[in-house]
């Protein structure tokens, strides 16, 4: 133990250098010695070797020989390590140890504000205060208690008392104003800001941000901009007097101004809460729904539950894609905001799957009369093309024959009804196959909204298309009815069986089509000469009866082909060809149906890449 006593003796001498080298060597020699800890300890924390000075009284607490002193000790030199919980664990046992020593008391009560266990640090700082009741760092950090503690009154009075003790102080000033502002005692801020500006030599950014607030508060909005405006001459990147100034302009309807000062904080923090509020409601105020939506959704991914922005995000799609050329929203500035999102909600009960099931039917519905509004709306004759088309096409089919054959059609007695039956299951494969193709780029701003997503979109297009190729069906076939004809269906089952098993197929080739054209933007010109193949293939305007055996062998694979005698066998009455498989067209359905869905979950993000 020479190298020990070397370093004690040094010490006594005054000569911490050599103290310290021997310090060490003893440590070394001796790692577990106590006494060398013990002595190690009170030279490394003299000279602020922190980390060997932590080492030294960690050895002497697991002896548990270390006194309340030492205990403060290490916490400080584990506080400035960033070793917090170990800190605050050491504060108290040093605090409990000498609870006459303010001092302690106080560390204690500053590490567990920091770490939000509230009540805990206004019991140590309130033991500070009653042992050393001119320290303005106690009733500073006394007020932050009673303010997360919701009691105001007491945080206010903290807040003045800490105020009072060092005037001059930047942090107790802006505490002692902020208690004041949030009792609702505004006159009393401006006052005592106008008394500090009065005799301050040099005027912060800060106070001018309390200045603006204040003003703002004492119903000087004007007042609150100069203000706010004057801080942000001595240093433009404020945030706070930023946001201020944005909301204030807001307030008062100049949102240019407003929207100005919210990009220059989104430029600083790009995910900045209030920012981002701000920004919606001022662009939601000018009508710029476009520019809004972003900014809403941006918030409801980090806070879905958000009721008034979702409330507001809910009006917007509702004006901008139901009615054309509405006024803006109204009811949702940034002071309405504010308010409902302060106000208290009652508790929300458990989300259950039902509640699920109605939010994605409320989803599907909103979507369902955009696509409709989008198809249909901008033209006066949008839904009589629907009709046109089918229509055109059975009628040059019916010319077509009239003049270039005679006799009787294949089945039933019309060749317009024939060709119907045709038609329609050809045109519900492939408009509603080729309409997903394009459902995301269509609707790539409401993917920014958290609750949609491109499934939602894939299967309201699809529900769409299918719907209005079966209300086609329907007005045709009571125009065929009124003209004589025998339309009524023999056999509704398959009638409707049809636009199931052949809607599945074609939502399921519809989403894989929108894949494959994520990976390959050609994919459009190779599904346009696909179509045209299967017109020929599917047995639009022959039976296959009339075909050599090995051809329709073949053909049969097609569900096309194979849910036009489907739906011949609902229309003609004792049509029921062999080689008609219904197991085998729900297998196809249930099949592509599958896969459409398992491919948009694996590439939903490339889905989303589409430009």
């Amino acid at each position: 133990m020479k190298a020990l006593g070397e370093s004690q003796a040094a010490l006594a001498l005054g000569r911490m250098p050599l103290a310290l080298e021997k310090a060490r060597l003893a440590r070394d020699l001796a790692p577990g010695n106590l006494a060398v800890a013990s002595h190690c300890a009170v030279i490394f924390s003299a000279t602020q070797n922190q980390a060997e000075a932590i080492s030294a009284l960690q050895v002497l607490d697991q002896a548990s020989l270390l006194d309340a002193e030492q205990h403060r000790q290490l916490s400080g030199f584990l506080a400035a390590q960033g070793a917090l919980e170990a800190s605050v664990r050491h504060a108290i046992k040093a605090s409990d140890g000498a609870p006459e020593n303010w001092e302690f008391a106080r560390h204690c009560g500053v590490l567990l504000n920091f770490f939000g266990r509230t009540l805990e640090a206004a019991n140590y700082l309130v033991r500070a205060a009653r042992a050393h009741g001119n320290d303005a760092l106690i009733f500073y950090h006394l007020s932050v208690a009673a303010g997360a503690l919701e009691r105001r009154t007491q945080a206010a009075a903290f807040a003045t008392r800490a105020w009072e003790l060092e005037p001059d102080n930047p942090t107790y000033i802006q505490g002692h104003v902020h208690n004041l502002l949030v009792n609702g005692r505004y006159d009393e801020a401006l006052q005592c800001l106008e008394a500090i500006f009065d005799t301050a030599q040099t005027k912060t950014a800060d106070l001018w941000h309390l200045m603006s607030v204040s003003r703002n508060a004492a119903n000087d909005p004007l007042g609150s901009i100069d203000a706010a405006s004057a801080g942000l001459a001595l240093d433009a990147e404020h945030i706070g007097l930023r946001l201020h100034r944005g909301i204030v302009l807001c307030s008062l309807g100049r949102y240019e101004e407003a929207l100005e000062d919210m990009r220059a904080v989104l430029d600083l923090d790009p995910m900045h809460d209030e920012a981002l509020r701000v920004s919606f409601a001022a662009n939601t105020e000018l009508g710029r729904y476009s520019e809004a939506v972003p900014y809403g959704a941006a918030v409801m991914r980090h806070k879905p539950d958000d009721e008034p922005i979702g409330r507001s995000m809910l009006h917007i799609l509702t004006r901008r894609f139901l009615t054309e050329g509405s006024t803006p929203i109204d009811g949702n500035s940034l002071a309405a905001l504010k308010r409902q999102a302060a106000q208290s909600r009652p508790p929300r009960r458990k989300f259950t799957a039902m509640d699920a099931f109605r939010t994605q039917l409320r989803v599907l519905g909103a979507l369902i009369l955009r696509e409709i509004q989008g198809r249909f709306g901008r033209a006066k004759l949008g839904y009589l093309w629907a009709l046109f088309e089918p229509l055109a096409h059975i009628s040059l089919l019916v010319a077509i024959i009239q003049f270039t054959a005679k006799g009787d059609p294949p089945i039933g007695n019309s060749f317009a009804l024939f060709y119907f039956t045709g038609i329609i299951p050809y045109h519900l494969f492939t408009h509603t196959g080729g309409a997903l193709m394009f459902a995301v780029r269509a609707n790539r701003q409401l993917l920014q909204l958290p609750p949609v997503t491109t499934l939602d979109v894939f299967m309201s297009r699809a529900i769409l298309e299918i719907a209005t190729e079966f209300f086609v069906a329907l007005v045709l076939l009571s125009a065929f009815a009124l003209l004589g004809y025998d339309a009524m269906p023999k056999d509704i089952l398959n009638f409707m069986l049809t636009f199931i098993l052949l809607g599945g197929c074609a939502f399921g080739a519809g989403v894989i089509n929108a894949i494959l054209m994520a990976f390959f933007h050609t994919w459009e010109k190779v599904w346009s000469i696909s179509i045209a193949i299967m017109y020929f293939t599917s047995g639009i305007f022959y039976v296959p009866s009339m075909m050599p055996v090995e051809v329709r062998q073949i053909l049969e694979w097609g569900p096309i082909f194979q849910s036009i005698e489907l739906f011949r066998t609902s229309m003609f009455e004792g049509h029921d060809p062999p080689w008609l498989r219904l197991e085998y067209l729900a297998a196809v359905s249930i099949a592509l149906v599958s896969v459409g869905v398992l491919a948009e979950r694996m590439f939903r993000h490339k889905l989303l890449e589409i430009e």
